[in-house]
């Protein structure tokens, strides 16, 4: 018997949602990937581990005895990594980060390179997503380290808050002028573009609706990567929600208008797990990160 680990950690994510389509949100998966997952892991294991209706996922009595082992193979594992990332005082290994923004609005080129250049045998995986499957993998141990947007209240996960970003309302050019001075809710007459639950900006955005009692048209949902959403914007596809910084380095910048309906801050923060913090590997990563941003002059960082 193989066993393999994602299969694993798609099983729990499941029994823990009782839902493919919330398991699949929270680890960043199609729900066709989440069920083949579980087909393939009862069909490794010879057992049936769900009952499926209309209603969602169910345990079988056999589904539920192995949840608790397999639950215990992922700490293990866990437990593992983190014995291994605090032998000794070199910094090696692979530094797991939880990437919710494009890249180039998080250095996270510059990030990999300092690191490299001063742990030469340190390696990277990129993983990448929004806020709350970061904040899920951090708690699940699935990163080291991980960028999230708006708040968490887990008490496991320690952040450092980073900056505060400018949420802003963007239209396609051609709509601008229509737009720039319609009050709330003309903008239900058009169509808009959301990202996916897990992200902090569905939230945001949500919010808003509910205070101006806006019925809003959801043409597109599940836009996670925010250059495309720049880009159906651009197409004339829809209204929506976007961070400044993402918006500026856009090459769509250009064919899009921000209208000032709707606006306000986001925070950024640095994620990681509280009883991992005093690791070499997460001390290296956080003096790396805020002294980057300490640089580019934003505002002090707080823990």
């Amino acid at each position: 018997m193989s066993l393999d680990f994602h299969q694993l950690r798609t099983f729990c994510a499941v029994a823990e949602e009782e839902n493919v389509s919330r398991a699949a949100v929270r680890l960043y998966l199609s729900p066709p990937a989440v069920s083949a997952h579980i087909k393939a892991l009862e069909d490794e294991l010879g057992v049936r581990l769900f009952t499926r209706s209309s209603r969602g996922m169910a345990l079988t009595e056999p589904g539920r005895s192995l949840w608790e082992d397999a639950e215990s193979i992922l700490k293990q594992v866990a437990t593992l990594r983190r014995k291994a990332n605090m032998l000794g005082d070199d910094v090696s290994g692979t530094l797991r980060i939880g990437v919710n923004n494009p890249p180039e609005t998080l250095y996270t080129d510059e990030i990999i390179s300092r690191l490299s250049a001063q742990f030469s045998t340190l390696r990277f995986n990129c993983t990448f997503g929004p806020s709350q499957f970061m904040l899920n993998g951090l708690r699940q141990d699935e990163f080291d380290i991980a960028f999230f947007e708006g708040q968490q209240t887990n008490p496991d996960i320690q952040s450092i808050s980073l900056e505060e970003r400018r949420v802003l309302l963007i239209a396609p050019k051609a709509w601008a002028p229509a737009l720039r001075n319609a009050a709330p809710a003309r903008l239900q007459e058009y169509p808009w573009i959301f990202a996916s639950e897990g992200c902090s900006l569905y939230k945001f955005t949500q919010d808003w609706r509910t205070a101006h009692q806006l019925n809003i048209d959801e043409r597109i949902r599940g836009a996670n990567e925010e250059h495309s959403t720049m880009n159906f914007v651009a197409r004339e596809l829809g209204l929506s929600v976007i961070i400044e910084e993402v918006m500026n380095h856009s090459i769509y910048r250009d064919q899009v208008e921000v209208i000032p309906q709707l606006s306000g801050i986001m925070p950024l923060s640095l994620g990681f797990r509280k009883n991992r913090r005093d690791e070499a590997l997460i001390q290296a990563a956080i003096q790396t990160i805020t002294a980057i941003w300490q640089e580019k002059t934003f505002p002090a960082l707080t823990t």
